[in-house]
């Protein structure tokens, strides 16, 4: 039979060795998301999409059926997502104005959240790569047309760190 006594000092260590496993568990996280250091050049590498990023460059993606595609983006300059869930840009034909528009972040993406005027087009930025020297987007658009739902990547939107 276990003593009063004995039970409880059990349990006084039972709850410092999950606050212990809590702690650690906390410090670990903490850890994983300070900046690692690449030895081959000893510089911080920020593997973060919560920054701000420069366009670089669009590539158009070859549409499946072998159809020729036109293209028509927003002309990019810079996006900030550094707020976790809204997207703030500017484009390269008005420097001085800043748009803004909500997001999630979903299945390894970016889902815009359009206003209601436009739900017939969902608008989802795949990650397609993330390092500390480039962020590259896949356009995967969703949208109805003559009653039908058609769903297909774009282009690949290519983005640097803003320095």
């Amino acid at each position: 039979m276990i003593s009063l006594s004995s039970l409880n000092h059990y349990i006084s260590d039972m709850k410092y060795l999950a606050f212990v496993l809590l702690f650690s568990c906390l410090n670990l996280r903490h850890l994983k998301a300070m900046p690692k250091n690449d030895n081959s050049i000893n510089r911080p590498v920020l593997d973060s999409l919560h920054r701000v990023w420069k366009f670089k460059k669009i590539e158009i993606i070859e549409d499946p059926s072998g159809a020729n595609r036109s293209v028509s983006i927003e002309n990019y300059d810079l996006w900030d997502l550094t707020k976790r869930d809204t997207l703030k840009y500017t484009l390269k034909d008005s420097l001085n104005v800043t748009h803004s528009i909500p997001y999630k972040i979903v299945d390894n993406g970016i889902l815009l959240l359009l206003p209601e005027n436009e739900q017939n087009i969902v608008l989802f930025f795949k990650i397609a790569e993330l390092n500390a020297d480039e962020l590259k987007l896949i356009m995967h658009v969703t949208y109805t047309q003559k009653g039908k739902t058609k769903s297909e990547d774009i282009v690949k939107l290519i983005f640097e760190p803003k320095s």
